[in-house]
């Protein structure tokens, strides 16, 4: 077991439980304009990041430690705010707050492949590239609706 690569791995899977929570949130409270359009779109984001909480957890128990796991290591470890939950959004500030979370996992995922890359963690470099591309699609599709 590599133990930095197991505090690493934890970091991210409470990050992405804050992030998934904070995108399933923008979708249930948005209002605006766009909201046919980016309500789905914004379902599909965290069904992704659910899906990669399950991965990186996996990954977790391959380096043969235990996933800090619990809703309570997620909100008081994640190094990502949760947002409010009883307010509504609008477009601008949905996607703002998506991208912002989003940045931020794309930055962390890239410093896991690095160390993975270091200490020839293949498969681990692997799976967290999937993870980037995605991230990267994401990016340009919501900055593209900024008109950035």
């Amino acid at each position: 077991m590599d133990q930095n690569l197991c505090v690493a791995l934890n970091q991210l899977l409470k990050d992405l439980t804050v992030a998934e929570r904070n995108v399933h949130i923008l979708h249930w409270n948005l209002i605006a304009k766009g909201f046919v359009y980016l309500h789905p779109y914004l379902g599909e984001v965290y069904n992704q990041l659910f899906q990669y909480v399950d991965v990186t957890a996996e990954q977790i128990r391959f380096q043969e430690a235990f996933p800090e796991g619990t809703l309570q290591d997620a909100t008081s470890g994640s190094r990502l705010t949760t947002i409010d939950s009883k307010s509504p959004y609008n477009q601008d500030e949905a996607i703002r707050i998506t991208i912002a979370n989003i940045e931020y996992l794309r930055k962390f995922t890239n410093n896991i492949i690095t160390y993975a890359d270091d200490h020839e963690y293949w498969s681990v470099a692997d799976v967290f590239t999937a993870q980037v591309v995605y991230y990267d699609k994401v990016l340009y599709f919501l900055k593209s609706s900024l008109g950035q």
